[in-house]
């Protein structure tokens, strides 16, 4: 009887540990959502393999990291310039269908669910999918401090990337 009481008590605090948790991670996102100087976003309507692991708020830094069953990671990045990436350049490519020849070879240049952004494979330690993105609105007029964000596949393919992204709205 004892043990069955115990078992209910630890059931009952590991239940209220993971509201606990869901609750600053929404404290987190509503934080950052007033302080950050871009709109954040979130994915909706995950797949249900993948669940929420994890949040970083730092000055103008947002990660939020997603996991599957199956233990590939995925982490979005919000910034208000990730370096590495020429908005420039996707501005051009936007307006006219032109690639750079600024680019390297390996990265491609990609548009998916109203954002345009630099999709890239990488093999070691582990097989790694990015795209560092804009949304498209933003390259209307000036590409000076437009945000940027970036989905990174650790373990993930490229259309588990794709599936994340097009779940992506604004927070």
């Amino acid at each position: 009887m004892h043990k069955g009481i115990r078992n209910g008590k630890l059931l009952l605090l590991a239940l209220v540990l993971l509201l606990s948790a869901c609750a600053a991670s929404d404290a987190t996102l509503t934080q950052a959502s007033r302080e950050l100087s871009f709109q954040i976003l979130v994915p909706n309507n995950l797949p249900d393999n993948w669940e929420f692991a994890g949040i970083v708020y730092e000055e103008e830094l947002l990660v939020l990291s997603y996991l599957t069953d199956t233990e590939d990671r995925m982490e979005l990045v919000q910034d208000r310039s990730i370096q590495g990436l020429n908005v420039a350049v996707l501005r051009e490519y936007l307006l006219t269908g032109n690639r750079s020849p600024v680019l390297p070879e390996e990265v491609e240049i990609k548009e998916m669910n109203g954002f345009i952004g630099e999709l890239i494979f990488f093999e070691q330690p582990e097989p790694i999918v990015q795209y560092t993105f804009v949304k498209k609105q933003e390259l209307i007029g000036s590409v000076e401090r437009v945000p940027t964000y970036q989905v990174i596949g650790k373990g993930a393919s490229f259309e588990e990337l794709e599936q994340f992204v097009d779940t992506l709205v604004n927070y």
